[in-house]
């Protein structure tokens, strides 16, 4: 009986280690894959402009602007504090995730892209 209890502890045990290094060496579990790949410093191509996304769901920019960001179906909504309406970009990821494509959701307005540093 004792050598049973001490074989469940020792699986009780293994399972706890393992969940735990799961929460630790995984990205963040409540983020979804397309949005790890965001999460980092992006440089624009065409102006001296970057953005940083971070795995709690903030961002901010070289310029001082801070916010909240989300994607939803091929959509990054980024919400700047103190700007009362959120801006929404088409995305699209290439070269192995290391070049963002932001497509205005407005007519006429060039892609921006950006490569991650």
């Amino acid at each position: 009986m004792k050598k049973q209890l001490i074989i469940v502890g020792i699986i009780a045990v293994a399972i706890i280690v393992i969940a735990i290094a799961t929460l630790f060496f995984v990205a963040n579990p409540f983020v979804t894959n397309d949005e790890n790949k965001f999460i980092g410093t992006w440089k624009s191509i065409h102006i001296e402009y970057f953005i940083t996304f971070n795995s709690n769901k903030t961002f901010t920019t070289n310029n001082g602007t801070t916010g909240t960001w989300e994607t939803n179906q091929g959509t990054i909504i980024l919400s700047v504090i103190d700007d009362k309406r959120p801006y929404a970009y088409g995305y699209s990821f290439s070269n192995n995730d290391k070049t963002l494509t932001f497509n205005s959701i407005s007519s006429g307005v060039p892609p921006n892209v950006f490569t991650k540093q």
